[in-house]
């Protein structure tokens, strides 16, 4: 039973104490800087569907960049997704039924959104920035393709914003 106790107490000053730090970080830094950079994305978005050979839409309704790809062959909806999974159901509720929904991670396709590394990616890059630590934020993008879109052609590894290339 002791232990127990001793391994909270340790565990309660560790967290007081990370906590402590983190808090004493954040206010010598200043403000907190948000790492995602919406009108870039937007830019940078708008411009690689088009050289891709797609007619893009704005349908920008909120703060995360959302286009709709069109060409002869294909029908998509881009948009970026918080990387904390806040809007995923909205995603959700955009695509048809008969679509495929397709998330672009770090220039990486994949089937499903990992919500924990993206979140953890994102807090590390946002304290980075915070204490001056100059990163890179790759946003994440939710690509909802009617059947018959070659989305795996598309090169989404070099989809960067220009802010964000160093």
């Amino acid at each position: 039973m002791s232990g127990a106790r001793t391994f909270s107490g340790v565990t309660a000053t560790l967290f007081g104490a990370v906590l402590g730090l983190s808090l004493a970080i954040k206010l010598a830094a200043g403000a907190i800087v948000e790492p995602r950079e919406s009108d870039a994305l937007n830019v940078a978005l708008k411009g690689f569907l088009e050289r891709g050979g797609f007619r893009a839409v704005d349908l920008n309704d909120g703060p995360e960049p959302r286009y709709l790809a069109l060409s002869p062959t294909c029908r998509m909806i881009v948009t970026e997704v918080r990387p904390q999974g806040w809007n995923a159901s909205a995603v959700r509720r955009l695509a048809r039924p008969e679509d495929k929904i397709i998330y672009v991670e770090g220039g990486r396709l994949e089937r499903d959104l990992s919500t924990p590394l993206n979140a953890l990616a994102y807090h590390a890059v946002r304290f980075a920035k915070t204490i001056g630590i100059p990163i890179r934020w790759r946003p994440v993008l939710a690509v909802i393709a009617a059947p018959g879109c070659d989305v795996a052609g598309l090169p989404w590894d070099e989809l960067v914003p220009a802010s964000l290339k160093q």
